[in-house]
């Protein structure tokens, strides 16, 4: 990225100029495409058909500039927006997690039927233990328990199961694997 074209095009965005606006866009897209993906790659690991995915991405990359687009008065220099992105990008997909599971368990008690609402009343180990059920067990199932439940990073796991990083990503791999065969 060419650092003082990128600067020009940075303040004259803040200055409301619609034109730079959309170079900003073609400059920074890539950065916030793939802090997306790498959202959807980790956490949204559940969502298996491939269009879910690319509308997710595509509605999140929107939400982000829609969210810049509003605020750009407010970020003070060109090397902040980066991190900037980056961060909006994580809160929209945050945001748009929360509400698919909102629509998978909605909250009127007569859209609700006994077995989500039986589900729904579990508490999230058991739901947990339920959904694995004997399928994954060993080092993969505790790998994957303290990833997805007990939202412990890569690198927290790996110190607390005292094996490389590599090792933790492939046990929760193959778990994933299993539950989803």
């Amino acid at each position: 990225m060419d650092t003082p074209k990128f600067y020009s095009f940075f303040i004259a965005m803040r200055e409301g100029d619609e034109a730079a606006f959309e170079e900003v866009y073609h400059l920074t897209l890539p950065l916030v495409v793939k802090a997306v993906n790498t959202y959807i790659t980790t956490k949204l690991w559940w969502m298996k058909s491939p269009v879910e995915r690319d509308a997710f991405r595509d509605e999140a990359v929107n939400d982000v500039y829609f969210t810049l687009y509003r605020n750009a008065g407010a970020i003070e220099t060109p090397e902040a927006l980066p991190g900037w992105l980056k961060a909006v990008a994580h809160n929209v997909c945050c945001r748009k997690t929360r509400q698919i599971r909102s629509e998978w368990l909605p909250l009127t008690e007569d859209a609700v039927d006994i077995r989500v609402h039986d589900v729904a009343a579990l508490d999230p180990e058991e739901l947990f233990d339920r959904l694995v059920a004997g399928k994954v067990t060993g080092h993969p199932y505790w790998a994957l328990r303290l990833y997805a439940l007990d939202g412990f990073s890569y690198e927290e796991i790996s110190r607390l199961m005292n094996v490389p990083v590599g090792t933790v990503k492939s046990r929760i791999k193959a778990a994933r694997t299993t539950l989803a065969a």
